[in-house]
């Protein structure tokens, strides 16, 4: 099987991660992006495919979340440097008085809920001010209208 790759463009990069970069980053380093976070290591996109990232090898690294941008040194024995976030989603760890990083540098979010039996008005609402929290634009999308009686009570709460 063929490994993919992609432009920064379509793994979602902006003016605002360029305007982090100076000369030497871009002579020295290549842009990846954060797309799964394991326990134990990191998978990274970039131009030139995708990368494992070893948390033994890069201990700095488990501060980074999905979505997350690294600059990726083209000499391997450096570390990797995470940009700047254009948004984050975060909630606070049931174990501890900390932060837990869901994902970064979202633009839009989309709310999905069942107008039917399972319609939770203060779920949509924690969902609504998690994406003003981070930033991020919130889509609502009320699905299965045809499973209730008169779905139209539900859309004026939105309106």
């Amino acid at each position: 099987m063929s490994e993919q790759h992609y432009t920064l463009a379509q793994l979602g990069w902006k003016a605002f991660f360029n305007q982090q970069l100076t000369l030497d980053d871009l002579e020295q380093t290549a842009p990846n992006r954060i797309t799964q976070v394991f326990r134990n290591r990191l998978i990274v996109l970039g131009v030139n495919g995708e990368l494992n990232l070893d948390f033994a090898q890069y201990p700095n690294l488990q501060e980074c979340t999905v979505g997350d941008w690294l600059l990726m040194p083209k000499i391997h024995s450096e570390t990797p440097t995470l940009l700047d976030r254009w948004s984050c989603f975060q909630r606070k760890s049931p174990s501890a008085n900390t932060a837990q990083l869901i994902a970064a540098n979202v633009d839009t979010a989309f709310i999905v809920s069942s107008c039917n039996h399972d319609f939770n008005l203060s779920r949509i609402e924690r969902y609504l001010a998690l994406a003003k929290e981070a930033q991020v634009d919130a889509v609502l999308i009320l699905t299965k209208a045809d499973r209730v009686n008169d779905y139209r009570p539900l859309l004026v709460l939105y309106l």
